[in-house]
């Protein structure tokens, strides 16, 4: 009995640890972030990302020689609905580069 709550308390990577005191309703704290993204419509309004969508929309302007090593251009994912839940927009739109040597 022991080893199985020290599985659920102790972090093996696979899952997030649960409260050493779990059994008696206790839960861990929620942490509080700067900016809930879901909350405000799921934009990212850091200037770093702004940043990083407009070098890399002037890399694909600009000679194929000059591209990074890896540029990925407005992905998206969605999970689809399941078991009555409705679909999950996991990711609304990604634009990034990776330059050569990083």
């Amino acid at each position: 009995l022991f080893a199985l709550s020290l599985d659920q308390v102790l972090d093996s990577g696979h899952r997030v640890p649960r409260h050493p005191l779990f059994f008696l309703g206790y839960k861990h704290e929620q942490h509080v972030r700067g900016t809930d993204v879901e909350a405000s419509g799921g934009e990212a309004s850091g200037q770093d990302v702004r940043q990083e969508e407009q070098r890399v929309q002037a890399l694909l302007q600009g000679p194929a020689d000059a591209h990074d090593s890896v540029m990925i251009r407005e992905i998206h994912k969605i999970y689809p609905a399941y078991m009555g839940n409705p679909a999950k927009v996991a990711v609304k739109t990604l634009t990034m580069g990776v330059s050569h040597g990083e």
